[in-house]
């Protein structure tokens, strides 16, 4: 996976993201959606739930929450407010 510095610029930009987006999560069903497809994938560290991906490397349990956040691999996407009012 990335290196210490690679993950914190990662995780910074994440959080920049989620805070721009009104730091806003979602349901808990989305969630356990979004990390059952990383528990799939061969780049997640399934112990420790973090994505092994350079250009990641995020405890997926916290950004998977995340309603701004994507997976780098486009397994799962941002969620934006038009898709959560269309569910409704």
């Amino acid at each position: 996976g990335p290196g210490f510095i690679r993950r914190g610029l990662n995780f910074f930009k994440a959080a920049s993201r989620h805070v721009a987006d009104g730091m806003q999560l979602l349901e808990e069903d989305q969630v356990e959606a979004r990390l059952n497809v990383c528990r799939s994938c061969d780049h997640c560290d399934t112990d420790k739930m973090v994505c092994l991906r350079p250009e990641c490397g995020c405890f997926l349990k916290v950004k998977a929450r995340w309603r701004s956040e994507e997976c780098p691999l486009g397994k799962w996407e941002k969620v934006s407010i038009s898709d959560e009012t269309n569910t409704e």
